[in-house]
């Protein structure tokens, strides 16, 4: 992945060739809260002919429920050496240059990616690779916090951890796509979480535009398996989280899936050493 020093999304190198036939080079990022793979819409007019099929499309939506109208591209590229031919949505005003500095930015690379190859988001050691974990064979007592994703998966289709404060539990998405971590003022009262203002606001980038919210210091517990299959134990936490006050949840329940209050961003996941492995179903911390 590209240098955390100069981006502060996890960040892949790539290449394609356009339409001119000359190779054209840039960075997706690699998003582990986006379903499918997205398109920078401001390369469009440089892609070959046959990589535009208008059959397809999809509404491309930000956690807050903003939704836009996407088309559906087909691009061949190469990351890491290995070419690949996959299917993004790119919307018109879907552009990425402001939100990633001076970096090329080609798209995203989503769940459906990171899935299909059984790939491993490593931020012990800021790479992208081919999974090595069998979660069955794990010596879970060398890691600090192990999750398995199973229900995430099952529930919301994406990676998440199980947050545990005064009785309550709450679901954090896991969310490489957010540079700082995300919350509600909902959330964090109705729970009774510990939170301390920092007299900080931070600007909440999303495929609808930029917000300000305010930035706090948050003390959370994290649920974990323990030593073993079945066992539980907590990790105590404290970060700082954006807080939003024109919402309840990150994403709304329903009947049988539980709302989700907090997001979990690259800069926790990088300071802690996470893996998020979509082959094996864990995220884990790097070990002890």
């Amino acid at each position: 992945m590209l240098d955390f020093g100069i981006v502060e999304y996890p960040m892949v190198m790539a290449s394609f060739v356009s339409k001119s036939g000359r190779t054209v080079g840039g960075a997706f990022m690699v998003d582990t809260a986006s379903r499918h793979n997205v398109m920078n819409e401001a390369i469009l007019g440089i892609l070959q002919d046959n990589c535009l099929r208008y059959d397809g499309k999809m509404t491309l939506t930000s956690f807050s429920g903003e939704g836009i109208q996407g088309k559906e591209v087909h691009l061949d590229f190469c990351v890491g050496g290995c070419q690949f031919s996959e299917r993004f949505y790119a919307a018109q005003g879907l552009s990425f240059d402001s939100a990633f500095g001076e970096h090329v930015v080609l798209g995203i690379l989503g769940i459906e990616f990171l899935v299909k190859y059984g790939l491993a988001l490593d931020f012990e050691n800021h790479s992208l690779h081919s999974s090595s974990i069998i979660e069955e064979k794990m010596e879970l007592s060398e890691y600090s916090f192990v999750f398995p994703q199973e229900y995430g998966f099952s529930k919301y289709g994406l990676p998440v951890v199980g947050m545990v404060k005064n009785g309550k539990e709450y679901v954090c998405l896991v969310d490489s796509g957010s540079n700082l971590n995300t919350t509600t003022k909902y959330v964090l009262g109705n729970g009774y979480i510990t939170n301390r203002h920092t007299g900080l606001k931070s600007s909440l980038t999303s495929v609808a535009g930029t917000k300000m919210t305010d930035l706090m210091n948050v003390d959370f517990d994290l649920l974990s398996i323990g030593n073993k299959i079945g066992e539980i134990k907590v990790k105590k936490y404290s970060a700082e989280f954006q807080v939003m006050d024109n919402s309840k949840y990150i994403l709304e329940g329903s009947s049988n899936i539980p709302p989700v209050s907090a997001i979990i961003g690259a800069g926790f996941l990088l300071e802690h050493k996470w893996v998020v492995d979509f082959a094996s179903g864990v995220v884990y911390s790097a070990k002890n």
